[in-house]
């Protein structure tokens, strides 16, 4: 009775054991494929422009410097500083990195500056308190 409970369970052992590896590499393809999405994503999220210079660092630690000249499905192109054109696979890159180009040493501000935003404060601040004494005739004396 025991030689058969311990051929059985040898036998489911052994059985199991080759689902562990199947399940290690689809969980090594799922990591590749979010990978790939990620940085398909922050391609297309930098686009196609002369305005956002890229780093890309690819997995056989080359590293590339330039603008994005086009997007596709299963890869897109870097025109690099010197001119060249590089066609470079979404699962060849490690690293994506884009920067706001730097247009004469300026930075374009959208709102206004902590400056302006201070002085209107100020200013807010006295013309209230100007309409409060207009109002309440404490001035005049």
């Amino acid at each position: 009775m025991k030689k058969i409970v311990m051929v059985l369970v040898l036998g489911l052992l052994t059985n199991i054991m080759p689902f562990g590896q199947v399940t290690a590499q689809q969980k090594v393809q799922d990591q590749d494929s979010k990978h790939v999405e990620k940085i398909k994503k922050a391609v297309s999220n930098a686009g196609p422009t002369l305005d956002r210079e890229v780093t890309v660092k690819l997995k056989n630690n080359t590293e590339l410097r330039g603008f994005i000249r086009d997007i596709a499905d299963d890869h897109f192109v870097v025109s690099s500083n010197s001119g060249a054109l590089y066609s470079i696979g979404y699962s060849q890159v490690e690293k994506f990195k884009a920067n706001k180009r730097d247009v004469g040493g300026r930075d374009f501000m959208t709102g206004p500056s902590g400056v302006k935003t201070v002085i209107a404060g100020v200013a807010i601040g006295i013309g209230v308190i100007a309409i409060a004494c207009v109002v309440s005739r404490r001035c005049a004396e």
